[in-house]
């Protein structure tokens, strides 16, 4: 690979996603690395490397980066070809903790992440708990920062709860966890990962599984203002039918008669994004939120009749 490039194949000699993963990781560590940006590889090449999680290969790559430094990140990936993927009106709203990045010549995504839902020791303290305990693992022939095991537990079980109802995979790796992983631990890596579950403020979030309740007992984390309800935000989103809901729970009141009318009937960019059988016309788009409201009407009925 070519630290100094962006294209690391043509149409005619394409790369795998796991391929495209290692060689987007260790230009990311090239790249903060000439920065003097401090950063820490999450979630997918770290748990595979720590034995982790298993039978699951990630369509990007997570970088976990100290606050501040994820423009820096972006403007240096931009000349490469990197560019931030576009995103509905709500995704542009929720996903305030991470930006994304593609490009059009590699398979994968990056995720850059300046915070992580459900670390409510807020964005500095819980980066300085996972610089400090950061461990190193070879990619592509690159050293790379990533967090400790007892990091990386935290970190995966904490997304695995906010997995979306149309994300069963979610749920089955929290079972991976909670059966799988958790009782191979030893007495001293329990207690290494209630202490970081702890420094991290994890505690409140991951109480709600019996399994890491009994690991944490009565201990109580840090937690930055606002951060529960922001977590609970998060989790309420993964149940609800749709992400306007979050939305307009989060939004000022006056932003919401607005909001409401943009989530009834999209805009022209919104569509292109989450219709698949759009035909961009005028007609085609007036037939899109036809249906659209369709079927927001049922799944209304729906549940009030539920609700009975």
């Amino acid at each position: 690979m070519s630290t100094n490039g962006a294209v690391p194949a043509t149409s005619g000699d394409l790369l795998s996603t796991a391929e495209g993963n290692e060689l987007s990781a260790a230009l990311l560590r090239e790249t903060v690395s000439k920065l003097s940006v401090r950063a820490v590889l999450i979630k997918g090449l770290p748990l595979r490397s720590q034995s982790l999680r298993t039978g699951h290969n990630s369509a990007d790559v997570d970088l976990m980066v100290e606050p501040g430094g994820s423009d820096e990140v972006i403007r240096s990936l931009a000349p490469l070809g990197w560019t931030e993927r576009s995103s509905t009106t709500p995704g542009k709203r929720i996903s305030l903790h991470s930006v994304t990045l593609c490009h059009p010549d590699w398979p994968n995504d990056i995720d850059l992440h300046h915070d992580f839902p459900g670390l409510l020791a807020g964005p500095e303290r819980a980066f300085e708990v996972l610089w400090e305990y950061r461990e190193q693992m070879m990619v592509a022939g690159f050293p790379c920062w990533i967090p400790d095991r007892a990091s990386s537990i935290v970190i995966w079980a904490l997304h695995s709860l906010r997995g979306t109802h149309t994300q069963p995979r979610h749920a089955e790796e929290l079972a991976q966890l909670v059966n799988d992983v958790l009782p191979k631990l030893s007495e001293a890596e329990r207690q290494e990962l209630a202490d970081r579950i702890v420094e991290l403020g994890a505690d409140e979030p991951l109480r709600v599984v019996p399994e890491f309740a009994e690991i944490i007992g009565d201990r109580r984390g840090p937690r930055a203002p606002g951060a529960l309800e922001a977590w609970l935000g998060k989790v309420a989103q993964a149940h609800e039918v749709t992400p306007w809901l979050q939305v307009l729970r989060e939004a000022r009141p006056a932003e919401r008669p607005g909001l409401v009318l943009r989530a009834i009937w999209p805009s022209a960019h919104d569509l292109r994004l989450t219709d698949e059988f759009l035909v961009d016309t005028p007609l085609g788009r007036v037939q899109s939120r036809g249906r659209r409201a369709w079927r927001l009407a049922r799944r209304f009925v729906e549940r009030r009749r539920q609700a009975r």
